[in-house]
């Protein structure tokens, strides 16, 4: 990543916020990994222009191509239709930055492993920094979500008033959320099915089981969240998650889950790649802190 980096946002204190706009190099802004208890959640545009005067990544295309691995650029050649192939070159090269960043190594020296059903995790030459991650990409944005020694799912749709949700419902919400989605205005149903249906996946992602979890086998709430809220998959304690209330890009719904305990504070950050007219390529973060409730009364006790 760039080290000549511009913080512009609002640090939410829980007390009265304040603006902050200051010229920081990355290791002064953003810590080399979250803290136990912490999640960061990243937010990045995948087009390669998006019009005079408004971001893109162009110029860092190339360079993100060659920090692929060899695997990843076989991957890349088997989409079909080149924007796609684009939009996940750009996904890979911004996961392998942050990671990077992360783990104080070039991107294209980070190495994956695989699970058995294609979640990726550090390899074990990395494994020791106990650092977890999860990425989801739809459109042209994509999402990534890092942990501490806690796995996270996470997950993204745009928002879109032409989805097929009846259809869908019956086959992804159990009867009881069928319920609970007639019971919504018309007009919020298109999204209330897309909080379930992003919910859903961010932790069929977070457990790395795919399929062959069945995703009407278990419920999540529809509605907004102000607060973390429990989901168990089952009666095993490792299959207590929580879902956490998000919403880093407009007109996408996005769903963060966390294993285990919910988490104590979420740092929402932004990654821009800017087009300078000369020089380096500066990186905007715009960044939010929010502290999550800690209180087991505060949190939608089980």
């Amino acid at each position: 990543m760039a080290t000549g980096i511009q913080a512009v946002g609002r640090l939410e204190t829980g007390q009265d916020d304040c603006t902050f706009c200051s010229p920081l190099s990355i290791d002064e802004q953003t810590q080399k990994s979250p803290k136990l208890g912490e999640v960061h959640v990243w937010s990045a545009r995948l087009a390669l222009r998006q019009g005079s005067g408004q971001v893109s990544t162009q110029n860092k295309y190339e360079v993100f191509h060659g920090s692929l691995s060899t695997d990843e650029r076989k991957r890349a050649e088997n989409f079909v239709h080149e924007r796609d192939r684009n939009r996940y070159i750009i996904a890979r090269g911004i996961l392998r930055e942050l990671l990077g960043h992360y783990l104080g190594m070039a991107p294209e020296q980070v190495c994956f492993s695989y699970g058995l059903n294609g979640k990726p995790y550090l390899a074990e030459s990395s494994a020791g920094s106990g650092l977890e991650f999860n990425l989801s990409h739809a459109a042209d944005s994509a999402v990534y979500a890092f942990a501490n020694r806690t796995q996270v799912g996470i997950d993204i749709e745009p928002l879109s008033k032409g989805l097929a949700w009846r259809q869908l419902a019956p086959i992804v919400f159990s009867a009881r959320e069928q319920g609970k989605l007639a019971e919504f205005p018309e007009d919020e149903k298109t999204e209330a099915f897309l909080r379930g249906w992003t919910r859903k996946e961010a932790l069929v992602k977070g457990c790395g089981v795919g399929l062959s979890l069945d995703l009407n086998a278990f419920d999540v709430p529809l509605g907004r969240l102000e607060n973390p809220s429990p989901v168990r998959l089952s009666n095993k304690p490792a299959d207590l998650w929580w879902l956490c209330p998000i919403d880093p890009i407009a007109d996408f719904v996005a769903a963060l889950t966390v294993n285990g305990a919910p988490p104590l504070r979420i740092v929402v950050d932004r990654y821009i790649d800017w087009p300078m007219p000369a020089g380096p390529t500066a990186t905007i973060i715009q960044r939010s802190v929010g502290a999550m409730p800690t209180a087991q009364s505060e949190i939608n006790p089980l």
